[in-house]
């Protein structure tokens, strides 16, 4: 499909995959049709894998999640609503990215397994 996308849209400069495996197959794409210079490509979730890729300058960023803290966020106010406290109906937990400079020193991005 991004082949097609890239091929029908040649003027494309970037494109945002939804998780990691989608960015390295847009990379395979863009790969493909000889725009690596052309076409940045973000993933998404930081997986070892998504981290290599960046290593390997694949992929541009592949901003993390923390799945502990979100765990850990949604169990707190789980508590704290069974409790009767009030609870607000969002909790931001933000992001990090996860540029090239971050993977250079990451021993995670080849240790770690999911």
């Amino acid at each position: 499909m991004a082949t097609e996308i890239l091929t029908a849209h040649p003027d494309i400069v970037g494109i945002f995959a939804i998780n990691d495996p989608s960015g390295l197959g847009a990379y395979a794409a863009v790969q493909k049709v000889n725009k690596t210079e052309q076409v940045t490509v973000i993933a998404f979730d930081a997986s070892p894998a998504g981290k290599q890729a960046v290593f390997e300058k694949k992929l541009y960023d592949s901003p993390q999640q923390f799945p502990r803290r979100m765990a850990k966020g949604t169990v707190e106010a789980l508590i704290k609503h069974l409790s009767g406290e009030e609870v607000p109906k969002r909790n931001f937990i933000p992001c990090a990215h996860y540029y090239y400079e971050d993977s250079v020193s990451d021993q995670s991005r080849v240790a770690e397994q999911w």
